[in-house]
């Protein structure tokens, strides 16, 4: 146990001098880096608008070319009947054989029902892709990283400062109290980036479900129009992220600095200022009782 406590202590040492400090800056870099610039919001538009109309155009040429087949069959069949009533034919052969003629003709029903059915599968067969957006799931890849050393570092710190909490007793519990602000202050940092990362998986369920209705209804262009304002949504969202973790790092390590004394010796501070107010006031109550003595030997030596 022991051990363990004085590791801890270490990597919170490590922590609060160089560590965090660094995440702070990582996300200060992200915010001047033109990726997460508002510039770059044409961008986004640019590349959603784009995929969209690809997946329009690829999802409309299965049922052109479904078309296109099913006239030429259909020319195709004309052709084979104009065959079979050909002036070449005579009558004796026509009355001689009418089960044959009509043998070929089913089977050539059959034959064009079998191609219906496969042009069908394969129609349905292929797949349209609707690509995520490049540049949200780059931003996304940059942010998660830094997210999860915010949170590893906050479970380190609040195992560190639960460690210097010293046992209960009767009054002077002022440093105690600010160690239980810290740990507040480290637990709801902490929350936070834990809630920023499952947004950021949200969003792709949420992007989902519109492409989805985009590819089942293509013609409906406001699904492709909310797919564009749910991009540059989460555009803003991912740059409000970035700040506010870069906020919440710079909270953190400015609060421990100036309460450092309390959270390391939460009493002996205390005590020793008590031990000053005692020593003063005893020394207060020696002076009165000095004085007190000195006017009653007066007293006795005028009588």
């Amino acid at each position: 146990m022991e051990e363990y406590r004085k590791r801890l202590t270490n990597d919170a040492k490590k922590l609060f001098e160089t560590e965090l400090p660094q995440l702070c800056q990582r996300f200060h870099n992200l915010l001047s880096e033109d990726a997460f610039s508002p510039d770059s919001v044409p961008t986004v538009k640019a590349i959603t608008q784009n995929s969209c109309q690809k997946l329009i155009k690829d999802e409309n040429k299965p049922g052109e070319e479904m078309r296109i087949k099913e006239k030429e069959k259909r020319e195709g069949s004309g052709s084979d009947e104009e065959e079979f009533h050909t002036p070449m034919t005579s009558d004796s052969e026509l009355e001689s054989e009418p089960p044959r003629k009509k043998l070929k003709v089913k089977h050539r029903k059959k034959i064009e029902h079998s191609d219906d059915e496969s042009d069908s599968d394969d129609a349905t067969d292929e797949t349209v892709l609707l690509e995520c957006n490049p540049h949200i799931s780059d931003m996304m890849k940059r942010m998660k990283p830094q997210l999860r050393a915010v949170i590893e570092s906050c479970n380190t710190v609040k195992a560190w400062v639960q460690l210097q909490v010293p046992e209960m007793q009767d009054g002077n519990n002022f440093g105690v109290e600010v160690q239980g602000d810290m740990l507040n202050e480290v637990t709801g940092v902490e929350t936070k980036c834990q809630a920023f990362l499952q947004a950021l998986s949200l969003y792709h369920l949420s992007r989902a479900e519109v492409a989805s209705k985009l590819a089942k209804f293509p013609g409906v262009k406001d699904y492709a129009k909310t797919l564009e304002e749910l991009d540059v949504k989460e555009f803003f969202s991912l740059r409000l992220i970035v700040r506010e973790a870069r906020n919440l790092c710079v909270s953190l390590v400015d609060t421990f600095r100036k309460n450092m004394d309390n959270i390391v010796t939460p009493r002996s501070h205390s005590e020793n200022i008590l031990l000053n107010i005692d020593i003063r006031q005893s020394k207060r109550l020696q002076a009165a009782i000095d004085i007190h003595d000195t006017r009653l030997n007066v007293e006795v030596a005028s009588h």
